[in-house]
């Protein structure tokens, strides 16, 4: 489910609402909240860029195949 968010917002124009009823959430607050758990940023933040600078700023760099081998695809 991490997977498909993080698609749906690096390639998608669905707002964050949007995406979370299609991944089955019925409130955008426990999308966030799960999201934020899982991968360390709000999906905001995530779409924005703004997780790509963390990484790159803690060492490890951003590569969407790194992102596909993490979840085993």
């Amino acid at each position: 489910m991490i997977f498909a968010a993080k698609i749906l917002l690096k390639h998608s124009q669905w707002n964050v609402s949007e995406i979370a009823f299609a991944l089955g959430f019925t409130e955008v607050t426990h999308f966030n909240n799960f999201f934020k758990k899982q991968v360390g940023t709000s999906p905001g933040k995530f779409r924005n860029g703004e997780y790509q600078i963390q990484m790159v700023l803690t060492g490890r760099p951003f590569d969407f195949r790194n992102l596909l081998f993490e979840y085993g695809f």
